[in-house]
């Protein structure tokens, strides 16, 4: 965090205080004497502490496009089918060096299809006529480039309480993941200006006896907002 403001006003050196006090009674039309008694007076200071501004980015404007997905691969497929992986590049930039870390909420609660192996990583990619299509996952590269070199990645299953290295990495998808990055050797956020690292995102539809009829475009829809966090 830093200080962006701090206003301390106090009264001019040139007039100590009883001098001041008696100049205000004549003034005024008040006897010195009467004025003598309240010798004290107060000192307000105010100021404003909050984090410096930083700004979160996605490349691509955070869309992640798979194409076109043959319906025929998809439904000889009996195990569930993956179209690969996508990446997209995340970017922080702060005024000042600052402690942050970033927080990932799903957008399609509800949709996650049930894909071996990612049930707590698995983000939803949407309905269609009730059948939901598929799931995927976010996992962040092991390092962040910053403007003082490379910080390694933390992750947080707590919501930002406690952090530790960890070597899956993939994000959680029911809202407790945080990610941020320190020092090699070091659990506690590092201060910088500015990061910035590589997010996968791996899909994963059903077995086609648990998506609809694909006979017709089916559009995947998964939806996820990543928020910056000051720590």
């Amino acid at each position: 965090m830093s200080v962006t403001s701090l206003v301390f006003s106090p009264f001019s050196r040139s007039f100590p205080s009883v001098a001041l006090a008696a100049a205000l009674g004549v003034a005024l039309g008040v006897a010195p004497a009467a004025m003598a008694a309240n010798d004290n007076s107060d000192v307000s200071v105010r100021g404003n502490i909050r984090p410096s501004a930083c700004r979160i980015a996605l490349s691509e404007n955070g869309e992640v496009d798979y194409g076109t997905i043959s319906a025929t691969v998809v439904s000889k497929s009996t195990a569930g089918y993956s179209p690969g992986q996508r990446e997209v590049v995340l970017t922080i930039h702060c005024e000042l060096e600052t402690r942050v870390g970033v927080a990932v909420r799903d957008n399609r609660v509800g949709t996650r299809a049930d894909i071996t192996g990612i049930d707590l990583y698995g983000f939803g990619l949407g309905k269609f006529n009730e059948f939901k299509l598929g799931a995927y996952t976010i996992t962040p590269g092991a390092t962040a480039a910053t403007e003082k070199g490379e910080v390694a990645l933390l992750i947080s299953d707590d919501k930002g309480r406690n952090w530790a290295r960890n070597s899956l990495r993939t994000l959680r998808a029911d809202g407790v993941s945080m990610l941020s990055w320190a020092e090699p050797g070091s659990t506690t956020p590092a201060a910088r200006r500015q990061f910035q690292t590589p997010l996968r995102v791996d899909a994963y539809l059903p077995k086609a006896d648990a998506l609809p009829k694909l006979d017709q475009t089916i559009e995947l829809d998964g939806s996820a907002t990543l928020s910056l966090v000051y720590l």
